[in-house]
């Protein structure tokens, strides 16, 4: 390596590139959050569950829509709730014919 080389070498420092920010998955995870809970809550504590489902839809449906990330998350977390808000229905149904 010539002299020219080695000072070229330190004196040029190297070029970063800004990090790129992170896309935000906490609506998306707390939509799948709460849809799970949902559909293990149904039978126990259906009125939490039927809150539960109607907020995991909601905040699933917000995720989607802003499009921030965790759309895997996202739509787990409406399939879910969803899922729960269906046997919901039909469970209520049931109890009350």
């Amino acid at each position: 390596m010539t002299n020219n080389e080695m000072q070229n070498q330190y004196n040029n420092p190297p070029q970063y590139s800004n990090p790129q920010p992170t896309k935000s998955i906490g609506l998306a995870l707390a939509s799948m959050i709460v849809g799970i809970v949902s559909l293990l809550f149904c039978l126990i504590f259906t009125p939490i569950s039927i809150l539960c489902s109607i907020a995991g839809v909601i905040m699933g449906t917000i995720s989607l829509g802003a499009k921030k990330g965790g759309k895997g998350m996202a739509i787990a977390g409406i399939a879910c709730s969803g899922a729960a808000l269906l046997f919901l229905m039909f469970w209520v149904s049931y109890l009350f014919r």
